[in-house]
Formats: C-alpha cells, sequence, structure tokens
C-alpha cells in the first residue's frame, strides 16, 4: 500500500506540473518558435521519454513478449503523435502518457485488477479539466480536440501496460 501511495503522489506532483505550466506554455511554445527550435524541443523530449523507457525496461529485465509489446507500443505512441500537429500538441502525448502510466500503475499497485479502464478514464477527466482550465485563462481556449488527444495518449500507454503485464505472466508461467 505504501508503493500505492507513492505512486499517486508522483501521479499528482505530475499532474500539478502540466496544470502549473498551463499559462506560460502558449508564450514559451511561440518564443521557441521564433527561434525555430519548437520542432527539436518537441522530438528531443519524446525521444528523451523513449530512452527513459529503454532504460525502464532493460534494468527490469524484460523478456522478449516485453519486448515485442514496447516495439508496438512505440509505434502506436509515434503514429499517434506523427498525426497531430502544430508541434506542441504533440507534447500531449508526453504529458497525458506518462499520467496514464502513473494512474495505471497506481491503482495496479493498490492490489486491484481491473484497472485499465478507470485509468483511462482518470487520465480523460484530468484532460477536460486541463482544458476547462484553459477556458479560464485569458491566452488560452478549450479545445474538446485536446481532450481526446490526452485520453488517447493515455490510452496508449495503459493498453502499453497492460500488454506488458500479460507479457510478464506469460514469460513467468514458461
Amino acid at each position: 500500500m505504501k508503493r500505492a501511495t507513492g505512486i499517486w503522489l508522483l501521479a499528482l506532483a505530475w499532474l500539478g506540473a502540466i496544470y502549473s505550466t498551463l499559462y506560460v506554455a502558449r508564450t514559451v511554445a511561440e518564443l521557441l518558435r521564433t527561434h525555430n527550435l519548437l520542432r527539436l524541443t518537441v522530438w528531443t523530449t519524446i525521444a528523451l521519454l523513449g530512452v527513459a523507457v529503454l532504460f525502464w525496461a532493460v534494468r527490469a529485465r524484460r523478456g522478449v513478449r516485453a519486448w515485442g509489446v514496447l516495439a508496438l507500443g512505440a509505434v502506436a505512441f509515434l503514429w499517434a503523435v506523427a498525426s497531430v500537429s502544430p508541434p506542441e500538441v504533440k507534447l500531449h502525448f508526453v504529458e497525458y502518457g506518462v499520467l496514464g502510466g502513473l494512474f495505471y500503475s497506481a491503482l495496479r499497485s493498490g492490489g486491484a485488477r481491473w484497472v485499465a479502464l478507470p485509468a483511462v478514464i482518470l487520465t480523460g477527466l484530468a484532460g477536460w479539466l486541463d482544458e476547462g482550465i484553459q477556458y479560464l485563462l485569458p491566452n488560452r481556449w478549450y479545445d474538446l480536440q485536446d481532450v481526446a488527444i490526452n485520453t488517447v495518449a493515455g490510452a496508449i500507454a495503459i493498453v502499453t501496460l497492460v500488454l506488458l503485464d500479460w507479457a510478464q505472466r506469460r514469460e513467468a508461467a514458461s
């Protein structure tokens, strides 16, 4: 139960970090765009997430099935990222993919087994609240498409984690 509390705190801290940047995000994106650094910054952030996942997988000594699942998850993630524009919207996949993974991990470490749907719902609600906050900010606006992107980002991470759990159980049984 102590582990679950720690993961919940990490998820809430991550969500707090997302929400705390809402006011300045547009200004920072425009500054980076002006200096032709926005795309580089976005893709560097995505690459760093990929490196973090690779280190995690190597450290956890994942088996062949798990590596296959990670490869499928990476393909789904990159396909989704490539299908949205402008560049700063791609960062939603990092923000809410990590958040969805944290929600799933927190619920799972609490002892529950069927937690994927509640984790997706929590991620979607967090993304919806994100847009609600933006509605109140003078330099931002409410966008239902962003709510959908946030939810899909979390869902990709959550489905990947569900499949990783399956792969780990299969490998332990063999």
